[in-house]
């Protein structure tokens, strides 16, 4: 953000609430195409809600999250096919 945004304070860059709304929108645009493509997934935005331990599933798909986040910022959200069976 530091790079993007130049004249912004150390508060402005480190606090989500500025730019949160950006990436939630883009990350949102991102979901509507990968269902325009698999229209039978269900993606959940939250699965923190759900019970996701999310540093531990990323941390076994090879992703290690900073805690708090200095370098990068993640936003997850977590797909699959409901089982019917």
């Amino acid at each position: 953000m530091r790079k993007k945004h130049p004249n912004w304070s150390d508060k402005q860059v480190k606090c989500v609430l500025y730019w949160q709304g950006t990436a939630r929108k883009y990350l949102k645009q991102k979901i509507m195409m990968f269902k325009d493509s698999f229209p039978d997934y269900i993606i959940i935005r939250c699965p923190e809600a759900q019970g996701v331990n999310l540093t531990e599933t990323m941390k076994n798909a090879g992703i290690v999250l900073e805690w708090p986040p200095e370098n990068m910022a993640y936003q997850i959200v977590l797909g699959g096919i409901k089982n019917v069976s």
